[in-house]
């Protein structure tokens, strides 16, 4: 039986993609921190997939519960034919203009149970679903089983000041509103299910040596930056940083 990740309550515990496609959750990256926030985390990806696929002009992409639309500027950027894939047909509200324009092919299927063969994509993203996901190692190894080439993911680290997520979550909750409660992970028990799945780490990405939450109290991009990059400069975001946008490829074959 799958283990469930009882730190990840949500109403849709293998379909938390459901919460995190609607116009209320993209309200929390809405102004000019809220960008700020997601630029950090499209400076993760664009690294990852420029060290993997360098300027190669054309690449599959499959974006797993990326209803929020947060990747599809920089994917589109760097040549990646793109399909996001969710779990109802309203995880679409919030990139209906890039379906429309043909950017963007759009589908539904359980998270768990994606429509493809093995290695039908070169990539397959899933960013903001797995801290929220019960069945989070069922996850990995289905993300896993697409890719041909890189899965990216992102998660919350314990090492970092996530050690202590659950005395911050009450603050956390007055300053988002709308946040919701997440699993943290080390990197070894990441590390050991993607192995399980024939996967090793091959891009770290740690975006913040802060709480997002205390970013967003701050409400300066200019502070939020200059702090941004003193913590950057001493190595404790690289350390100790949080959430993680982490690359996978497959092992290499034994001889």
């Amino acid at each position: 039986m799958q283990t469930v990740n009882a730190k990840s309550v949500t109403k849709y515990p293998d379909a938390p993609d459901i919460e995190s496609s609607t116009e209320d959750y993209a309200g929390r990256f809405s102004g000019a921190i809220g960008s700020w926030l997601v630029d950090r985390q499209i400076n993760g990806t664009r690294k990852a997939l420029v060290q993997y696929f360098g300027h190669r002009s054309e690449f599959t992409v499959l974006d797993v519960g990326g209803g929020h639309g947060q990747n599809i500027e920089v994917i589109k950027e760097l040549g990646g034919n793109l399909t996001v894939l969710g779990s109802t047909a309203d995880c679409d509200v919030l990139i209906k203009d890039y379906i429309k324009a043909g950017k963007v092919d759009f589908v539904v299927s359980p998270l768990l149970s994606l429509p493809y063969e093995d290695n039908s994509f070169d990539v397959v993203i899933c960013y903001r679903i797995l801290s929220h996901m019960a069945s989070w190692k069922a996850l990995i190894a289905e993300l896993s089983r697409v890719s041909c080439h890189l899965v990216l993911i992102d998660y919350p680290s314990k090492k970092s000041v996530n050690v202590v997520a659950k005395t911050l979550f009450a603050i956390k909750k007055k300053i988002e509103k709308n946040t919701r409660p997440y699993g943290c992970y080390t990197d070894s028990e990441i590390d050991l299910v993607f192995a399980h799945a024939n996967q090793r780490r091959v891009f770290e990405f740690r975006q913040f040596f802060l709480p997002m939450a205390l970013y967003r109290l701050i409400g300066n991009v200019g502070i939020a930056t200059l702090l941004a990059k003193m913590f950057r400069f001493l190595g404790l975001t690289d350390r100790f940083g949080s959430p993680v946008i982490c690359g996978f490829s497959p092992m290499p074959a034994s001889r």
